[in-house]
């Protein structure tokens, strides 16, 4: 009978049949161009169009649309004896996927096979290539095996290379008959040197999406992986690093569209990697709790190792918002900060030893052009048992002393007890007006800002200690006249320029100015004694 069929019906009447039983099979409206029959050795089928639209049962939410066109199908006759079908080749050419008129994936191109077994079960493999629409364009070749046996969806395997990168799965779905779709799938993806294994469990109830995964990597390169997606680009400069770093929230946000239609999703997951890298910073021993809920993206006790230190910050991204509002809290603790600045800013490394704890309470938009500006918060920095060395603040008071005539101690290193400010965060600058530094040699106290770009705007006074006001009153006795009753020489310090090319000046008006006015109390001091 199945022989006879082209003979006995018209095209007009197969394409209406096909049409039927491919929108009873996809839940989906297909419609078929005009459709042409050759028998002969094989019976071959061809249609100009293929088009698979909208739910049979709308659910107000928008799909994705399928279109092809040159669809050809070729189908063998001897295994129709037999109660088998087997279609020899399925192939279209020239397809597209959208959503609203958007593309996702364009040129799509099928080449499969299709078996159907007397039992009922179907068997499907082929290679899927095109462009991937929803990732700039990026090539598409996917290779697949499937079964479909009843309620039960096999993936017997997947290899599909995206851009760069490479995704291979099994899995198995279930519910294909009832439509309460259940996934359990197993899946490995390699992007440059970044590889993630792991596990995916999916529920699809009429109510939302259900999704749970577990991934573990060796290695997530973070700054390769950007730079792939297109978040930054090689010509990346210093302070987009240096933003990057501070607020990681846009960092990572940057670039994200639209969330997933088809209902509210529920995706709590872990995420584990034995290493990463991001803005040249070297991360050990990650592992993060990950929701994805009522359109929010949390990421909770994310904990990594730091430079002999660690980190615990939470992340949380609100995504149905375009201005994508983030709010981001980190805790920092015990980081060696000189192998912290070699990685992320060479051009200062070694200017400042010492152990760093740093926490930030941030939060802003990620989605602005300018995310970075948006940006408003509070932030702490302690540096304990720490030296500032090399060309650094103390250089800076020395030239600063000479230019002023006097010759300062010997040496270009200053070890100190403690260096810590607070900071409000806002305008793409963070303020202080409490930073402080302890030392054997100085004090440091001060206001001022430090921006994003790297500028710096510091009003300081270094207060030296009495050992080293004496070495100076010793090789300069002019020094005596600008030292108060403390014992201590005071100078007021103005810090501008950039980290990387910090200028530091000594205020010689307020330097005698205020040098006056500690003497002049001194000798009232002296009047009132008497």
């Amino acid at each position: 009978a199945a022989l006879l069929l082209p003979f006995l019906m018209d095209e007009a009447s197969l394409r209406a049949r096909a049409e039927a039983s491919l929108s009873e099979i996809l839940g989906r409206q297909v419609e078929l161009g005009p459709l042409s029959i050759r028998p002969g050795w094989g019976i071959r089928a061809a249609t100009p169009s293929l088009v698979v639209g909208e739910p049979l049962e709308p659910s107000g939410e928008p799909v994705a649309l399928i279109r092809a066109e040159d669809v050809r199908v070729r189908v063998a006759v001897l295994p129709l004896f037999k109660g088998e079908v087997h279609v020899r080749n399925l192939a279209f050419d020239a397809g597209e996927v959208t959503q609203e008129g958007q593309p996702l994936v364009s040129g799509l191109a099928l080449r499969g096979r299709l078996i159907r077994a007397p039992g009922g079960e179907v068997t499907f493999d082929g290679r899927l290539t095109g462009a991937a629409d929803f990732l700039a364009g990026a090539a598409l070749d996917a290779t697949f095996e499937t079964k479909l046996l009843g309620d039960v969806h096999e993936m017997t395997s997947l290899t599909a290379d995206l851009g760069p990168g490479r995704i291979t799965g099994t899995g198995r779905w279930t519910g294909i008959e009832t439509g309460d779709l259940a996934g359990d799938l197993t899946v490995t993806a390699v992007y440059g040197r970044t590889r993630v294994d792991g596990t995916v469990q999916v529920e699809l109830p009429a109510d939302g999406t259900r999704i749970r995964f577990d991934m573990s990597s060796p290695l997530v390169d973070f700054d390769e992986l950007a730079l792939m997606a297109g978040v930054t680009g090689p010509g990346e400069t210093v302070t987009a690093r240096r933003s990057g770093w501070l607020f990681p929230a846009a960092y990572a946000a940057e670039g994200a569209g639209d969330p997933a239609p088809g209902g509210p999703i529920h995706a709590p997951g872990t995420l584990q990697a034995d290493k990463g890298l991001f803005s040249g910073m070297e991360m050990t021993g990650i592992r993060s709790r990950v929701t994805l809920q009522d359109e929010k993206l949390r990421m909770e006790d994310a904990r990594f190792n730091l430079y002999g230190g660690e980190h615990v910050g939470s992340l949380q991204v609100e995504l149905d918002s375009e201005a994508l509002p983030f709010r981001l809290d980190n805790r920092m603790a015990e980081v060696d900060l000189d192998g912290l600045l070699q990685a992320f800013s060479p051009e200062t490394a070694g200017s400042i030893l010492g152990t760093l704890a740093l926490t930030m309470d941030l939060d802003g938009r990620a989605g602005e052009d300018s995310p970075e500006g948006t940006v408003r918060g509070t932030a702490r920095l302690e540096v304990t048992d720490g030296a500032l060395t090399g060309d650094s603040l103390v250089a800076g008071i020395s030239r600063g002393l000479k230019a002023a005539g006097v010759e300062p101690p010997d040496g270009d290193v200053t070890p100190f007890e403690i260096l810590s400010a607070d900071f409000k965060v806002r305008e793409r600058l963070a303020v202080t007006d409490n930073l402080e530094l302890r030392s054997p040699h100085l004090d440091l106290t001060g206001r001022g800002s430090f921006g994003l770009d790297g500028s710096l705007d510091f009003r300081l006074d270094a207060r030296l200690s009495r050992q080293v006001t004496a070495a100076l009153v010793a090789k300069a006795g002019s020094v005596g006249k600008l030292v108060g009753g403390s014992g201590r020489l005071r100078i007021p310090i103005e810090v501008s320029g950039t980290l990387e090319d910090p200028r530091v000046g000594v205020d010689l008006d307020n330097l005698v100015k205020d040098s006056a006015k500690e003497r002049l109390k001194d000798k009232l001091k002296g009047l009132f004694r008497k």
